[in-house]
């Protein structure tokens, strides 16, 4: 079951355990510049209840994003609810930004001696796409519009461990995987990108959806490049490709 929320959190704290991770190369300056360090990284803490990360996710998103809207949270499991943070538009960014909230603090059993990544998703949407913000509305919604919200949920309880620089398979509207990366949004604060939960390193990654053609164009520079996902990412934003969701986008692999 899927409950909206407006911004106030319910009063009912569910425990949580956050697991450790180890950050990609990629994200050092990221690191640096909001001060963390290798013991802030590898360190656990298990009395981080799901409200108060909520919280601190929320407050993050309104720091460098903008005001929540709407959070949808998904109870279906009751150990490890999901939200999803809906900004709207606004003068600074004319779009959605949709950002779930729960991943980092889903456990794997399958992970627990290994470097478990602690992350959260995000997509944004043209000003004119049919967001739903109301009871109402979610349940007249057309499938295309809240697929978008259905793909970061089911990224978000994806079974296995996911990092930067992964494709995943799924079929979404015109387009077969996902690229998860840096999140290419104009104007975005750099320290964005990273937010110390308690003493946990939590990264934000942005979801690209990808035609067939792009990916089998990064699997084909696997042993030619350090990073075959730095390169496909470098050929999307070349050709205008940003985090903002365009269905009908060009495919820069053909």
């Amino acid at each position: 079951m899927i409950k909206m929320y407006s911004k106030n959190i319910a009063n009912k704290l569910i425990p949580i355990i956050l697991l450790t991770t180890v950050p990609s190369i990629i994200y050092a300056d990221a690191i640096k510049s909001n001060g963390a360090n290798k013991s802030m990284l590898l360190k656990n803490k298990d009395d981080l209840n799901y409200n108060e990360y909520l919280e601190l996710v929320c407050n993050h998103v309104e720091k460098y994003i903008g005001p929540i809207a709407k959070i949808f949270t998904d109870n279906s499991n009751e150990k490890y609810p999901l939200s999803i943070l809906i900004v709207k538009p606004n003068s600074k960014r004319d779009y959605y930004t949709i950002l779930t909230c729960g991943r980092a603090n889903i456990a794997k059993e399958e992970h627990k001696t290994a470097p478990f990544t602690l992350c959260e998703f995000m997509i944004c949407l043209p000003s004119n796409w049919r967001v739903p913000m109301t009871d109402e509305e979610m349940e007249k919604v057309r499938d295309q519009d809240i697929m978008p919200v259905e793909l970061l949920m089911k990224l978000a309880r994806y079974p296995h461990e996911i990092f930067i620089g992964h494709s995943i398979p799924a079929s979404f509207l015109n387009f077969k995987n996902v690229l998860i990366h840096v999140p290419l949004i104009p104007n975005l604060n750099g320290d964005f990108k990273l937010l110390d939960a308690h003493e946990n390193a939590i990264f934000f990654f942005g979801i690209y959806p990808i035609y067939e053609e792009e990916f089998n164009y990064k699997k084909s520079l696997d042993g030619k490049v350090d990073h075959p996902s730095d390169e496909l990412l470098y050929k999307l934003e070349s050709n205008g490709v940003s985090l903002i969701l365009d269905p009908n986008r060009k495919n820069v692999s053909k």
